[in-house]
């Protein structure tokens, strides 16, 4: 008895039209979510450095504040503040600051018991106002606030020990 074997011959030569198109499509598909999770990355990494940059032009200007106090004194801040010499912008055609202060109520016989945190908001000069610095980017979505509170009050160094 003699038994025959018959051995198909197959094509192993290289990809079939369908092979090439789907691994060409799975392999875009890959680079698609590769290069969308690095253009996320950029735009995070940018926004990092815009609230960087912002709260150094902040600190900035409300160092230019306090100095400019010391300087000329509490009466030309609070009228340099309310004229807008303070306000600039755009900065590097992104940034603007502006600075704004709110008049401050405060005890006029402070007590140990006194429980007054500075946040009452007074219609007049009290010689105590909160300067507040804010600087606006991304056209105006994004803002960094800074604050400080300045008093009218004059330290007598002469005295010091």
């Amino acid at each position: 008895m003699k038994v025959c074997i018959v051995l198909l011959k197959t094509r192993n030569k290289g990809f079939n039209l369908i092979e090439g198109v789907l691994s060409i499509l799975i392999i875009g598909v890959g680079l698609i979510g590769v290069l969308y999770v690095f253009s996320g990355s950029t735009r995070s990494s940018l926004n990092a450095d815009q609230v960087a940059v912002s709260q150094n032009l902040a600190e900035e200007k409300l160092e230019t504040i306090i100095a400019d106090k010391a300087h000329s004194g509490y009466g030309t801040i609070i009228n340099n503040i309310n004229s807008g010499i303070y306000n600039d912008g755009p900065i590097f055609n992104i940034y603007t600051r502006t600075a704004t202060r709110t008049f401050i109520n405060v005890p006029a016989t402070p007590d140990g018991n006194s429980t007054d945190d500075f946040s009452s908001v007074s219609g007049s000069d009290t010689g105590y106002a909160l300067v507040t610095v804010t600087v606006t980017f991304n056209n105006g979505n994004d803002s960094v606030v800074v604050k400080t509170l300045l008093s009218n009050c004059i330290v007598d160094t002469s005295t010091a020990i």
